[in-house]
């Protein structure tokens, strides 16, 4: 072991007031925090590290952005080999799940799912 630790449970809110600002944000967020867990001898798991964007609106163009780790040192770079975050329309934090329109019916679905589970358990009388 190289004496780092894994950072878990930590989550970056980049937001804007058009997709461009916030994506220009999104950008350059984890390369700050890459800085910083370094510092502080944290790793990040690129292969664990997802990106969830938020919009209310069917938008076309969001689905071919890319957001990279950077450990370059230009955050800014489309063309370096820097660890590629996976693109997610859903995602469980702290066992809550949160979709892209920040919606309550996918958390409901499961809640609903597991209450029905028990409801329908019937144990054997032998």
């Amino acid at each position: 072991m190289n004496g780092t630790k894994e950072s878990d449970d930590t989550a970056v809110v980049s937001f804007g007031t058009t997709w461009e600002d916030a994506f220009s944000k999104a950008t350059k967020d984890p390369f700050g925090v890459r800085k910083w867990l370094d510092q502080n001898k944290l790793t990040l798991n690129v292969d664990k590290t997802k990106y969830l964007p938020i919009y209310f609106k069917s938008n076309s163009s969001l689905v071919q952005e890319i957001i990279r780790l950077h450990s370059c040192d230009d955050y800014q770079s489309p063309t370096c080999d820097c660890g590629v975050l996976k693109r997610v329309e859903q995602y469980r934090y702290l066992g809550v799940l949160i979709d892209h329109k920040l919606s309550w019916d996918p958390q409901a679905a499961i809640s609903l799912k597991q209450r029905v589970r028990k409801m329908i358990y019937m144990p054997s009388d032998s």
